[in-house]
C-alpha cells in the first residue's frame, strides 16, 4: 500500500509553542534555584529556553514552520521527516 505524505506550512507555530515551552522551562528552573529571580533574568530565562526548543524542532521544521509527515499503513506509524541539510 502507498504511504500517505503530508507537507503542511503552520506559520508561527512552532515558535509560539517553543515561546510556550521556554517560559515553562524557565519558570521550573527559576523556582529550583532556591532563590529569588528578578524579572530581568527570568526574561532571559525564557529567551534561552525558547531559542532552545526552537532550535531542537529545527531538525525537522524547516524555517519554523513548514513540517513533512509520512503515514504508513502497512507499519500503522507516522514518522515527522528530518529536514534536509
Amino acid at each position: 500500500m502507498e504511504k500517505l505524505v503530508v507537507e503542511f506550512k503552520t506559520p508561527d507555530t512552532v515558535a509560539l509553542h517553543a515561546e510556550e515551552a521556554g517560559k515553562a522551562e524557565a519558570r521550573k528552573r527559576a523556582a529550583e534555584l532556591g532563590r529569588p529571580v528578578g524579572a530581568d533574568e527570568l526574561r532571559e530565562m525564557e529567551q534561552y529556553w525558547q531559542k532552545f526548543y526552537e532550535g531542537f524542532a529545527a531538525r525537522w521544521v524547516t524555517h519554523g514552520e513548514s513540517v513533512t509527515i509520512v503515514f504508513d499503513y502497512d507499519t500503522g506509524t507516522a514518522t515527522v521527516v528530518q529536514k534536509r541539510k
